[in-house]
């Protein structure tokens, strides 16, 4: 083989890889730029990147470009959404005890449940607006389990309710429980709750 000839395949070579290398860094900007354009766009409902879970079909009825506001002013009717690393969420259950309802005869017990999210800067806790069955809250966390299982991400929403001081560092924020999401699936507390795409 010439000196000219492996010059050409050389050139070719390099050309090749270079393409590659940056076809390699423009695929893993977009995801980013993405996750950080919600942020930009409803800088009240998404307090965090979304990791390519969510879409544009998550936040029909939206006001875009609002001035940040305290969770107190934010508006409910529009869920706040939090996503994180799957690690960083908790799935907890409270046993509240027995009914008071008197007319309780099998003297059941009611709950509520949790989905603590810990970020850098807050922790995250979605409760329930109301207490349940215990029956209940046992289903609902193990269908949390399953949507988790296997993701690496997920993203959760909620009524903002208020920051409720700090704790190790982090701001405590509080939120009622709407819904959570994964790449795979969607879970709501209220049917119809979720975008239809994802279920």
């Amino acid at each position: 083989m010439s000196l000219k000839n492996t010059f050409c395949i050389s050139k070719i070579l390099i050309s090749s890889l270079c393409f590659l290398v940056l076809s390699c860094v423009q695929l893993d900007k977009k995801p980013i730029e993405l996750t950080e354009l919600y942020q930009k766009i409803y800088p009240n409902h998404m307090f965090t990147k979304s990791y390519g879970i969510l879409n544009d079909s998550d936040f029909i009825g939206y006001e875009p470009n609002q001035k940040l506001l305290p969770p107190e002013h934010i508006r409910k009717d529009t869920p706040s959404w939090v996503c994180a690393p799957t690690q960083q969420f908790k799935f907890e259950l409270n046993d509240m005890g027995p009914s008071d309802d008197p007319t309780d005869v099998e003297n059941k017990h009611n709950c509520d449940f949790l989905i603590k999210v810990t970020t850098e800067n807050f922790i995250f806790e979605f409760l329930p607006r109301r207490a349940y069955p215990i029956e209940f809250c046992r289903e609902i966390i193990s269908d949390w389990e399953s949507l988790a299982a296997g993701q690496s991400h997920l993203c959760v929403a909620g009524e903002a309710l208020s920051d409720e001081g700090m704790v190790g560092g982090k701001m405590r924020r509080w939120l009622v429980y709407k819904k959570i999401k994964s790449k795979k699936k969607c879970l709501s507390l209220f049917l119809n709750d979720c975008n239809k795409k994802t279920e």
